[in-house]
C-alpha cells in the first residue's frame, strides 16, 4: 500500500512539473504564421512569403504593438496571390476602432455585396464581428462574435486596442472566435453547408485577399454609407487551426509590450496674426546747411629780387651793387 502511495505521489509530481514544459509559447505561435504584418518594418510581409500592394495612403504610426497602419477613406492593402485553398486557417489582428458605419470588411476575398457570394470576409459592425464564409456551391455560413455591451464598449473605448482571432477548422467543419485571447461564443459548425473540398474563394472572378476592403476593392465606393476609420496591427494568417491554448498564449505574448494608443490628431494652435509695424514718416529735422566753402590762401610766390634785396640789406649793400651791374 505504501508503495502504491509513493508511486502515485511520484506520478503527480511529474505531471505538475511537465505542465510548463508543454505550455504553448506565444512568440513561437506568432512565428509560425505564414503571413505576418507588424508594420514595424513598414508595409511588408514580415515572413517574406507574400508581396503587398498598397491602394491609397495608409500612414504607419507609432501605435499598437510598436507601429500600426491607419486605414481610412477606403484605402487598403492586397496580399498578392494569397489562396486560402481548402486548408484550415486562423486569422488574428489587433484593432483600434475609431469609426464604424455599416459593416466594413477588415480582411476578405469576396464581393461583400452579399454574404451569399463565395469567399471569406471578416467584418466588423458597431455591435459585433462576423466571419462570413461560403463556397461556390455551398450555403452561407456566419459566426457572429457578440460581446456583452460591445456597442457601449466600442463607444467608451475608442482609441483602445482589441484583439480578435477567428479559427476555421476545415477538418472539424467548425469556426471558433476569440476576443482578447478568450473564447466567448459557442463553436459554429458548417458540416451540412456543402463546403467540403471547396475553397472559400470566388474562383470565377479571382478576387484577391485584401486588408481593409472586400475582394473587389470597391466596397466603399459602391456603398457610401459603409465606412471605417481604424488602426490595424499584427495581422497574422496561419494555414492551420490554432488551439485555444495557442490563441491564449499568443495574446499573452503581446501583453509583454503594452499596446500604444495612437496619437490624437490635434489642430495646430491658433495664433494671433502679427500686424506689421506701421510705416512712420521720418522725423522732420532742420535742413543741414552745408559748410560754406572758405577761401583758401593762394600759394605764395616769391619775388627773386625782393629776396635779393633783403639779403643785400643783411649783407651791407652787395645786393645793390649786383642790381646796378645790370
Amino acid at each position: 500500500m505504501k508503495y502504491l502511495r509513493n508511486l502515485f505521489c511520484f506520478i503527480l509530481l511529474m505531471a505538475l512539473c511537465a505542465v510548463p514544459i508543454f505550455a504553448a509559447d506565444g512568440l513561437a505561435v506568432r512565428n509560425s504564421a505564414e503571413f505576418y504584418l507588424s508594420f514595424d518594418e513598414g508595409i511588408k510581409d514580415d515572413r517574406g512569403n507574400y508581396t503587398l500592394t498598397l491602394h491609397g495612403d495608409i500612414p504607419v504610426v507609432e501605435s499598437g504593438i510598436g507601429k500600426a497602419g491607419h486605414f481610412a477613406e477606403g484605402n487598403y492593402l492586397t496580399i498578392e496571390n494569397y489562396d486560402l485553398g481548402t486548408d484550415s486557417f486562423t486569422i488574428s489582428m489587433w484593432q483600434n476602432l475609431i469609426t464604424v458605419n455599416g459593416d466594413p470588411v477588415l480582411i476578405g476575398n469576396k464581393d461583400w455585396a452579399s454574404g451569399h457570394n463565395p469567399g471569406m470576409a471578416l467584418v466588423v459592425m458597431p455591435d459585433r464581428w462576423d466571419m462570413n464564409l461560403n463556397t461556390t456551391t455551398g450555403e452561407r455560413t456566419d459566426h457572429f462574435l457578440w460581446v456583452e455591451n460591445l456597442g457601449e464598449l466600442c463607444e467608451s473605448t475608442m482609441n483602445t486596442w482589441i484583439n480578435v482571432t477567428y479559427v476555421v477548422d476545415r477538418d472539424a467543419c467548425a469556426i471558433t472566435s476569440y476576443f482578447n485571447g478568450v473564447q466567448v461564443e459557442d463553436v459554429v459548425y458548417f458540416t451540412v453547408k456543402g463546403h467540403d473540398g471547396s475553397k472559400f474563394a470566388d474562383e470565377a472572378n479571382g478576387y484577391t485577399l485584401n486588408i481593409g476592403n472586400d475582394g473587389t476593392g470597391t466596397l466603399y465606393t459602391r456603398y457610401e454609407s459603409v465606412k471605417i476609420d481604424a488602426y490595424i496591427d499584427e495581422v497574422a494568417i496561419f494555414r492551420k487551426a490554432l488551439t485555444a491554448e495557442e490563441v491564449s498564449a499568443m495574446y499573452n505574448s503581446y501583453l509583454e509590450t503594452e499596446p500604444v494608443t495612437p496619437p490624437a490628431e490635434t489642430e495646430p494652435p491658433e495664433t494671433e496674426p502679427v500686424t506689421p509695424p506701421a510705416e512712420t514718416d521720418p522725423p522732420e529735422t532742420d535742413p543741414v546747411t552745408p559748410p560754406t566753402q572758405t577761401d583758401v590762401d593762394a600759394p605764395k610766390t616769391f619775388d627773386v629780387f625782393s629776396v635779393i634785396a633783403v639779403m643785400a640789406a643783411l649783407s651791407g649793400g652787395a645786393a645793390v651793387a649786383l642790381r646796378k651791374k645790370k
